[in-house]
């Protein structure tokens, strides 16, 4: 009696374990599904995208590192948010974004998101205040304000992530660099 007592627990434990495994999966594909309307929405409203080629590419990214990323978790949808309005032809910047910041932009308190090792660093890229302060100051560009922020990382991603000569996220290049040529081979198969 008490064997078959052990087994019907097993049986309950199993299935229940079954069920919590089918809503977990359910949950992804929903949240995947919020995400991808995400990349629809963000992409349509760039005005240089006619020929809808980026919004292809970044749901080629999302859906590589979904759930590597934790994608779903909604302070690194906000973050994705931005870097799709920002860098609608750059997915390449998600990975940085990942290795600087987790992609979390602000902290709970709304605050930008310090640097962990204790230096200026802020925000969901990770921009070192304290270097690009003349930049900011002479732009009147607020850091603080997530579109002056974004605005401010695309005109330093335009301006030195492909140079030789200084990269601003190349402290974390170990990271980021094999995703990055991985979104470079995808975008090279789309164009």
């Amino acid at each position: 009696m008490s064997t078959c007592k052990n087994f019907l627990v097993f049986c309950v434990f199993v299935s229940l374990s079954f069920f919590a495994v089918n809503a977990k999966n359910a949950e992804l594909k929903n949240t995947k599904n919020v995400a991808v309307a995400m990349v629809t929405k963000y992409t349509k409203n760039q005005e240089k995208n006619p020929n809808q080629k980026y919004e292809v590419l970044w749901m080629r990214v999302i859906d590589k590192f979904y759930e590597d990323y934790e994608l779903y978790r909604k302070e690194r949808q906000e973050t994705v948010k931005w870097l799709i309005a920002f860098f609608p032809d750059n997915p390449e910047i998600l990975p940085v974004a990942m290795c600087e910041s987790s992609m979390v932009h602000r902290e709970k308190n709304g605050r930008l998101k310090p640097n962990d090792a204790g230096s200026s660093a802020r925000g969901a890229l990770q921009i070192l205040v304290r270097v690009h302060k003349p930049d900011l100051e002479r732009q009147k560009l607020n850091i603080n304000n997530n579109y002056d922020y974004f605005r401010f990382a695309k005109q330093l991603f335009d301006n030195r992530f492909n140079s030789r000569a200084y990269n601003p996220w190349n402290e974390s290049r170990n990271c980021w660099q094999t995703e990055v040529n991985q979104i470079k081979r995808i975008k090279k198969h789309l164009t």
